[in-house]
């Protein structure tokens, strides 16, 4: 199962019919590579401020699952 077929957190984006994903998907890889790093960060560095510190850190793996997604896709991944 892909990233893209999981939310952490509710149904809030899955239940769009344009989710956040499909529009960060279109831009260039190196945008979508920072976008993905940035976010699994975030919820690292917040983990336990905002949410349960279980949830935070499956956002965070979340976003770092379709990170690994993105970069198994870019021919020679130095990013």
């Amino acid at each position: 199962m892909s990233a893209r077929d999981t939310q952490v957190g509710g149904t809030h984006y899955k239940s769009q019919k344009v989710q956040p994903w499909d529009v960060i998907d279109t831009w260039p890889a190196q945008q979508q590579v920072g976008f993905y790093r940035g976010n699994a960060l975030k919820y690292i560095m917040r983990m336990g401020g905002k949410d349960l510190p279980s949830n935070e850190a499956r956002k965070a793996i979340h976003y770092l699952q379709k990170l690994t997604e993105l970069l198994e896709k870019i021919p020679n991944e130095k990013s």
